[in-house]
């Protein structure tokens, strides 16, 4: 990453990329990245910020990589971004070094820049993360007696469904408290002739 008061410069990781995505500011740049971290997608190219709206840093950075081949400008997206792209295309097309050169443009789908993009994904994906929270147990667990007078322990979903029950004597249950609920373990002790009744 090479940067002056304003400008920033990352490159990318392998060397050769033919692509460069201009942003207005180092922290659009940035969150750029960031968001490609997030989100998973694969970019291999350079991100270079303007510092504002001039395109004299631009013009430096495609003198000195002749092999760039495209320019997607990531302007905020308002009225100063898209004036601003407008005119940066225009004059990379009227330019005789550059008109080889693709020229696209993609404001944020979200937010007014990169940035607020970023935090707008971030409160998503914690929103989401909030929204995942553990199951609650689906089945629970009941002492009951038998019309012959043996107790036995009823397993149940949540429904009050009877799934199955285990007389008193074969069973030791524990349970141990954690940071997300308590946790219950039931050990079942049976001889070859004893069945589960359902």
């Amino acid at each position: 990453m090479a940067a002056t008061k304003d400008i920033t410069l990352l490159s990318p990781q392998s060397p050769g990329s033919r692509h460069v995505a201009v942003f207005e500011a180092p922290i659009d740049a940035l969150s750029h990245a960031t968001l490609q971290e997030l989100e998973g997608w694969k970019w291999n190219g350079y991100r270079l910020s303007l510092g504002g709206t001039s395109h004299v840093a631009l013009t430096s950075f495609l003198e000195r990589h002749p092999e760039i081949r495209r320019v997607t400008l990531y302007m905020d997206h308002d009225l100063a971004g898209f004036v601003n792209a407008r005119k940066i295309k225009t004059m990379l097309h009227e330019d005789k070094r550059f008109r080889h050169i693709r020229v696209s443009v993609n404001p944020p789908r979200m937010g007014k820049d990169y940035n607020e993009k970023l935090l707008l994904v971030r409160e998503q994906l914690q929103t989401s993360q909030h929204q995942r929270r553990p199951k609650e147990a689906a089945v629970s667990i009941r002492e009951d007696f038998n019309m012959n007078g043996s107790q036995h322990i009823c397993f149940t979903d949540s429904a009050g469904k009877a799934l199955f029950s285990i007389p008193t004597m074969v069973y030791s249950a524990c349970s141990m408290e954690t940071g997300t609920g308590t946790l219950l373990f039931v050990i079942v002790w049976m001889t070859p002739m004893q069945k589960l009744t359902g």
